[in-house]
């Protein structure tokens, strides 16, 4: 089939004998077919995220002071606080109080304790 279109899409082969590899209806068809291919990996990832979410499951990057760990079945997304959660609860509770500049939040949270001066 020398010349002419042989397209492999969606688990389907496709021949065409009177149009060939290099025409825009093989292209344009082509680019349908991925993108609908596109459409419906997005959907699927969408909804396994959903699910994941009304599961309790996090599905992002952890935020600061917390690390994702396993359940009993072997799925990672639960949150756990990690080595530096006590010293960002404390830099929230200081920045709560109004008192302490950034700067003096940030000595905190290299070992400095912040005085009351």
């Amino acid at each position: 089939m020398k010349g002419h279109a042989a397209l492999l899409a969606n688990d389907f082969l496709f021949y065409s004998l009177s149009e060939p590899t290099d025409s825009p209806f093989v292209r344009n068809l082509m680019l349908l077919l991925a993108n609908n291919d596109s459409r419906v990996i997005s959907q699927n990832v969408k909804l396994g995220m959903r699910q994941a979410a009304a599961d309790g499951l996090w599905v992002h990057t952890p935020p600061p002071s917390y690390k994702i760990a396993r359940d009993e079945r072997g799925r990672n997304g639960h949150l756990v606080p990690d080595e530096q959660a006590p010293i960002i609860r404390r830099l929230f509770e200081l920045a709560a109080t109004g008192k302490y500049s950034t700067s003096r939040m940030r000595d905190h949270a290299q070992g400095a304790r912040p005085t009351d001066a």
